[in-house]
């Protein structure tokens, strides 16, 4: 388990650096063609482009640190209603719920990019192939599907300390 959390704790440095560094390179070229239209009256045929996919990738792998930090948009009211055991239950339920649509994602977002890449698809000005594009959904959901199985395995701990600390105390498990 050491060894996994450590696997975890480096690819979540790895995917902040590369959503930050590809930040950086999206700003720079955008800047770039914004000077090179308004000051040379000329233009990159391949930034708009190229800042569009960057955008996409940013996206999806973004909400997988979304997802690992916890910060979705979610509706709160009930947890004030709930006490740490409902809490939990609610929590669950919710990680299930994303699994399951993040899966779907993963799926026909395969599916989407197996079909851009039988027909041979490719970008009009950068020339690249669209399946990379396209890689962007399973992927960021693969790994928003992995860390719900994550947080889904953390909340039934929570719940069974909970459900232990309730026995030991003779209080009432519901």
């Amino acid at each position: 388990m050491k060894h996994l959390k450590k696997i975890i704790k480096c690819y979540d440095s790895f995917e902040e650096n590369l959503l930050a560094v590809s930040l950086a390179v999206t700003v720079t070229v955008i800047f770039v063609q914004v000077i090179a239209r308004y000051v040379f009256d000329s233009s990159l045929s391949w930034s708009e482009e190229f800042a569009r996919y960057v955008f996409i990738w940013q996206i999806w792998l973004g909400t997988s640190m979304a997802t690992r930090e916890r910060t979705h948009v979610k509706v709160e009211i009930l947890q004030g209603m709930l006490g740490k055991k409902g809490n939990c239950i609610l929590n669950i339920t919710g990680c299930i719920g994303v699994l399951v649509f993040a899966f779907f994602l993963v799926r026909y977002g395969y599916l989407s990019m197996i079909s851009i890449m039988g027909r041979h698809a490719v970008s009009s000005a950068m020339r690249i192939p669209l399946w990379i594009v396209y890689l962007s959904l399973p992927v960021g959901n693969l790994l928003v599907c992995l860390r719900m199985v994550v947080q889904i395995i953390e909340e039934i701990g929570k719940m069974t300390a909970l459900l232990h600390s309730d026995k030991e105390d003779g209080g009432e498990l519901v």
